[in-house]
């Protein structure tokens, strides 16, 4: 079975490609794009995941817990409100995070923003995750092989 639906070459992703990756493509491809920023990655498990779907931490092996940042992934075509907020919020303590972060390749309505404020959730929308695509390229060969747990 293949995983992809879009195109499988050494081309860079692109956010036309992100926008055609199911939510489990899209998990996937962030765990890459943070291995490439110098993180340790680790996608979680697909149903009872208590709001994240990833884990990243630093490549120290010290402070695992204190220095752990808990990611919710939502692929979506519309606004991301609250209820994605809510959920990172509930999973930093779940998963004893330090920091909590919800990216989207979509935009965060007005309430969401406020929300993320006032609970020190990082977001990133569209624009964001383009610049970072950007400084740190994923093509489909560097997906190949990445285990989905």
């Amino acid at each position: 079975m293949k995983f992809f639906t879009v195109k499988k070459d050494k081309s860079r992703i692109t956010m036309v490609d992100i926008d055609k990756m199911t939510g489990l493509e899209f998990e996937k491809f962030l765990g890459v794009l943070f291995s490439k920023q110098g993180y340790q990655a680790e996608v979680t498990q697909a149903s009872n995941d208590q709001g994240a779907d990833l884990l990243i931490k630093r490549s120290s092996k010290l402070f695992w817990r204190k220095n752990k940042t808990v990611i919710q992934a939502k692929r979506y075509k519309n606004n991301v409100g609250n209820s994605a907020v809510q959920e990172v919020v509930a999973a930093k303590a779940h998963y004893n995070c330090k920091s909590a972060m919800v990216i989207t390749n979509s935009k965060f309505t007005a309430a969401a923003k406020k929300l993320a404020i006032s609970n020190k959730v990082k977001l990133w929308d569209r624009d964001k995750l383009k610049q970072e695509v950007k400084k740190n390229p994923v093509s489909f060969t560097d997906l190949k092989g990445v285990n989905m747990t």
